[in-house]
């Protein structure tokens, strides 16, 4: 779900920005060689980079005290929904 917020949130970008943009990610992952291999698997299943592009999800922090994102209010409406009654999911307080 919040890399699904991530992506919703996100801006698409050409191949060629993808390794800039991932400079200024703090990961433990090898990110540009992760990528590299994505880009050299879907050039070998022909995929069309201009009819499909790349969509860069935006960093998000979680703050595990309250689970809301941090400084990203867009990003804390999509953790949940108004639901129709009688379907409705309680407030913590109200558990």
């Amino acid at each position: 779900h919040l890399g699904n917020i991530s992506y919703r949130l996100g801006q698409v970008v050409a191949p060629n920005e993808v390794l800039e943009i991932m400079k200024d990610f703090d990961s433990a992952d090898d990110m540009v060689d992760t990528f590299q291999r994505t880009m050299n698997h879907a050039k070998g299943q022909k995929v069309n980079f201009e009819e499909t592009p790349f969509t860069i999800g935006v960093p998000i922090e979680i703050n595990t005290a309250d689970e809301t994102i941090v400084g990203n209010a867009k990003a804390n409406e999509m953790l949940t929904r108004e639901y129709r009654k009688p379907f409705v999911v309680p407030a913590a307080g109200q558990v």
